[in-house]
């Protein structure tokens, strides 16, 4: 059975109490593979919260253990603070990069392969289907680092990412509790936009002289590539949240 990713992100630093107490609280329920908080490296505000599900079941008894809890009300409160319209920040104090949210996955690890992303678990996939892509792209990048290390490069990278055409988000994370823990997120516009993201790369590699990306290349590192889709809790069930539902800064 599939595990299941959660990721939610919040750029209101007040939230982030919450949530270190309610990854303790998962971390203590059976089949919870991940429970971790990531601060943004470059923008202080932004909070990156990871869940990593064995399988479903367990994320829908830990999700009614929680419900339980003393803590239910208030994690409830931190995710809706976030929903639509405010997926960007609040216009006092717009989000940076990225947006705000809970997003849901069945939990998808890609390795590289000829040139691009293959998904792992061949057994869960037809070979004579290719499902199509839709929405914007979802990227999530696991890695370990040395925190002493200097990370201008990256930061210099991140920054020129977020200049190209169609990128929502490009932001490096480092773990809370496990400095050496990093985490890139990531979103483009749709599937063409990350190609052409990915395709830039490749040629920008090819001309300065550098051999071709190979599998050894990302070895140190874990891939996950998502449909986006942020979700909203209603009545208890979470569900994915209508796309433009309302906007912040308009009120007609």
């Amino acid at each position: 059975m599939a595990a299941l990713r959660q990721l939610f992100q919040t750029s209101d630093a007040d939230h982030l109490p919450v949530l270190r107490a309610m990854s303790a609280h998962m971390r203590a329920q059976p089949g919870c593979l991940q429970a971790e908080d990531f601060r943004s490296i470059e923008f202080d505000a932004h909070l990156t919260h990871l869940e990593l599900w064995e399988s479903p079941a367990a994320w829908d008894a830990a999700w009614s253990s929680l419900r339980r809890s003393d803590l239910g009300s208030e994690a409830v409160a931190v995710w809706q603070a976030v929903e639509a319209p405010f997926q960007l920040g609040h216009p006092a104090s717009p989000r940076e990069t990225g947006q705000d949210g809970l997003e849901l996955y069945r939990h998808a690890l890609f390795d590289f392969a000829d040139g691009g992303w293959e998904a792992i678990d061949p057994a869960d996939r037809a070979s004579s289907i290719r499902w199509p892509a839709w929405s914007a792209v979802r990227i999530v990048i696991q890695a370990k680092s040395d925190p002493t290390a200097d990370i201008g490069p990256r930061l210099k990278g991140a920054a020129a990412a977020r200049a190209e055409v169609g990128c929502r988000q490009f932001e490096h994370f480092r773990s809370l509790d496990h400095a050496e823990n990093t985490v890139v997120i990531e979103l483009w516009a749709d599937p063409q936009i990350f190609d052409l993201h990915w395709m830039n790369r490749l040629i920008t590699r090819r001309a300065s002289g550098v051999g071709p990306f190979s599998a050894a290349t990302f070895e140190a590192s874990r891939f996950e590539f998502y449909n986006a889709c942020r979700y909203i809790l209603r009545a208890g069930v979470f569900t994915p949240e209508t796309p433009g539902l309302r906007a912040a800064t308009l009120a007609y």
